[in-house]
């Protein structure tokens, strides 16, 4: 009798506890990570860093002005992606294998100076990156990009100052001509057979330039060197210095490298650009005095206005004022009316007698 009322009250327990038993792997679960807020450079930035995103968040402060969103599983991005964003001015995208981008998508981004797009999906640049006023940086490394990289008709750029195209499985440069204040460009790890001194003088500010991982350039595409002389004769002339201590090492099946003429063709190219590079210049300082003439008229019509208001108005109050006084001294020159009645009868009396 006892064993049996034990084991009824034993059975009563487990029934009664089981609804509250705990899973023995909830205490293992990790929380989930969220994106966190920090000063960079005095700007407000977020870090999204490697948390599995498939989109890009979109309750984040409006003020965020550089977003690291690398290493996620983003592989569209929509108009609405960075709708909300608008004071953005760094955009880490790296290593999403992003595929898709809708036009549109960059539009509200136009504060926007940098963005690293490395390590995706794209097999050309986006063309509106390109339209933004203040990009100037863009990094498209490591995407297998079509031959030209999407740069033929793409808008062109007077603000891009560096662009990365390393490890995007180029043969040939890009024709890079709507981009004359270009100063740092790396088109590292391709298979580019040849570089003509024409296509570099289309960037007449280029500084920085990085061909290692191109072992044809020393080869060049015909046997008598005269490609690759050509091009380390241009990097000479220029001043332009080649990264990661990479070095042309020309040869020739001639005695010398005479027979390959000169780069007076490029040099009319880079003299063209550089024109075009004043004119702006002039254009914009022209605009900027014109600007300046304006609102100083502006202001000293705004300041003479003023001023007329101004002395009309205290010319209105001395008229009333004068006014004000005359009447007031006509009023004492004037008898009330008995006092009237009473002198004229005293001025008849006077008379009569």
């Amino acid at each position: 009798m006892v064993l049996q009322t034990v084991c009824i009250l034993l059975l009563f327990l487990v029934r009664w506890t089981a609804p509250f038993s705990v899973d023995s792997g909830h205490f293992n679960k990790k929380t989930p990570k969220r994106c966190s807020y920090f000063k960079e450079h005095g700007m407000m930035a977020v870090d999204c860093y490697g948390l599995d995103l498939v989109a890009v968040p979109q309750n984040l402060r409006t003020d965020t002005e550089l977003l690291h969103a690398t290493h996620n599983r983003i592989r569209e991005l929509h108009r609405d992606s960075f709708k909300r964003y608008r004071y953005l001015k760094y955009l880490y995208l790296d290593d999403n294998m992003i595929l898709y981008i809708e036009n549109g998508t960059f539009d509200p981004l136009q504060d926007l100076e940098a963005i690293r797009l490395s390590y995706n999906g794209l097999d050309r640049v986006p063309p509106e990156i390109l339209q933004l006023p203040k990009i100037r940086k863009i990094f498209l490394d490591n995407n297998r990009l079509i031959p030209g990289g999407g740069f033929v008709g793409a808008p062109a750029s007077d603000t891009l100052e560096s662009l990365t195209l390393a490890h995007c499985h180029l043969q040939q440069l890009p024709r890079l001509e709507g981009y004359p204040n270009l100063v740092e460009l790396n088109v590292s790890g391709n298979n580019l057979n040849r570089i003509l001194p024409q296509q570099l003088a289309l960037m007449c500010q280029l500084k920085f330039l990085d061909l290692s991982g191109n072992p044809k350039l020393s080869e060049g595409s015909s046997s008598d060197g005269c490609d690759c002389h050509l091009l380390a004769s241009w990097i000479a002339q220029r001043n332009i210095i080649l990264q990661n201590s990479y070095k042309l090492k020309c040869s020739s099946n001639h005695d010398d490298f005479t027979h390959c003429g000169n780069t007076s063709e490029a040099m009319e190219i880079h003299e063209a650009c550089m024109s075009a590079i004043a004119l702006k210049a002039e254009a914009v300082q022209a605009r900027r005095i014109w600007l300046i003439v304006i609102i100083s008229v502006a202001t000293i019509c705004i300041v003479s206005l003023i001023l007329f208001l101004f002395y009309q108005r205290n010319r209105r109050k001395k008229q009333k004022k004068k006014v004000s006084n005359n009447n007031n001294t006509d009023q004492e020159g004037v008898l009330p009316p008995e006092e009237q009645e009473i002198s004229s009868d005293e001025m008849l009396n006077e008379t009569n007698s």
